[in-house]
This record gives C-alpha cells, structure tokens and sequence, in this order.
C-alpha cells in the first residue's frame, strides 16, 4: 500500500474515479436464493465523464480511505448479513463543490492543481 502525497486541503485534479459495482451472485444448485443470497461488491475504476466541465476535475482533498472489494452474504431474520475481503485500494475523498458529493480517487489519478 502506498503512502498519500498530498495533505488535507490540497487543490488537485484528477483524471479517474472509483464506482462500487455489485454484482448478484447465483444461488448454489438446491439452495433457494433466502439461503444463499450473495453479492460481489467492487470498486471499479472509470475514467472522468468526457463531457464534465475541468471544473468537475478539480477539487480539494478532504481525506484518504481504504475501500474493499469482497462478497457480501445477507442475512435472514436471525443471521447477520457479512463481507468477505478479496481485495482492497487506497483512494482520496475529493471534495469538488461545497454542496455535491464526494469522489474516491485512485492515489495515481491525482496531481497538484496548478490553480491557486
């Protein structure tokens, strides 16, 4: 795992995003889908919309998360629902207005806005 470069407050750009893609996964042959209800959650990497404005690829860095790919297993009344970890990868929280969303950022999707 690599270290973040940047530090709280940095106006960056970036070229990349994460989006969480799940994935039903079949039930096991004999087992009916309350008994094997899985999902494949993952975090894929896409690249900046073409048609958004270089304003929506600037931000500044509000933080630095590890976010997990895995199996999600859900529960039925008494049983918890659970996650199996697969894999996992580092990303900033970019913040690009004050009032939107957040973006998760691949640590090498980021660079030094030279905007001030």
């Amino acid at each position: 795992m690599s270290e973040p470069r940047f530090d709280l407050g940095d106006r960056v750009t970036f070229t990349e995003h994460f989006v969480r893609v799940a994935t039903p996964i079949p039930p096991e042959p004999g087992n009916r889908w309350w008994e094997d209800n899985r999902t494949r959650k993952t975090w894929e990497r896409r690249p900046v919309r073409p048609y958004s404005t270089p304003a929506h690829q600037v931000g500044v860095i509000v933080g630095a998360r590890t976010v997990y790919d895995g199996v999600a297993r859900y529960g039925f009344e008494d049983n918890p629902t659970t996650f199996t970890r697969e894999g996992s990868h580092q990303a900033y929280v970019i913040a690009t207005s004050l009032r939107g969303r957040h973006v998760l950022v691949p640590f090498d999707a980021v660079a030094a806005s030279e905007e001030a």
